[in-house]
């Protein structure tokens, strides 16, 4: 049994790209859009491709998707070209519904999330120790990133402003993690 193929033109570049049923998933906001295809009549061209308008971009897309489907979410940075802005890239990422990342909570430091989910032992955040690999922290840099551009923080409190400051600082002392993440805080 083959799988439905949907397949997505991007309206400004042109480009085309193909998609199964298990990438639609992580990408609630092209899944609501085959969904409800025949509520709206400009939604399919006339080879039944989905065409996609601006804000969705081809070159911000990708490297969305890459990060959706590798499940690493600095892939988000590391594969924009140096010309494309992050902070619309990330933009996408909020307007496409995609949740995901988690939001990263670091030992020992009370960083509360403003809308708090509960994981499998009770707790309403994510614990996370001292990496190990360089890949872990570029992990949980990108996920830092994504969860402050989705205002999952709660910026009004002064201890957590603080520590959010304290985590910043530990980003940019330490080049190794990611440039385009560290990038991504000056721009925010």
């Amino acid at each position: 049994m083959s799988e439905t193929i949907y397949k997505f033109r991007f309206g400004t570049s042109n480009k085309l790209i193909q998609l199964i049923q298990s990438h639609l998933d992580g990408i609630p906001y092209l899944q609501a859009l085959v969904a409800h295809k025949d509520d709206f009549s400009s939604i399919q061209n006339d080879q039944d491709e989905y065409v996609l308008s601006p804000p969705i971009h081809y070159n911000w897309f990708m490297p969305i998707f890459h990060a959706i489907t590798t499940k690493q979410p600095y892939t988000l940075f590391t594969e924009l070209s140096e010309d494309d802005n992050i902070l619309d890239a990330l933009q996408l990422f909020d307007y496409l519904g995609i949740t995901s990342f988690s939001s990263p909570l670091l030992n020992e430091r009370k960083i509360v999330l403003t809308n708090p989910m509960k994981n499998e032992y009770g707790r309403t955040h994510i614990e996370y120790h001292r990496v190990n690999k360089l890949s872990e922290a570029r992990t949980t840099a990108a996920q830092f990133v994504i969860a402050l551009t989705k205002n999952e923080y709660d910026l009004h409190d002064f201890e957590i402003i603080e520590c959010i400051f304290s985590l910043i600082s530990v980003l940019f002392s330490d080049g190794r993690i990611c440039g385009r993440i560290c990038l991504s805080f000056v721009l925010y």
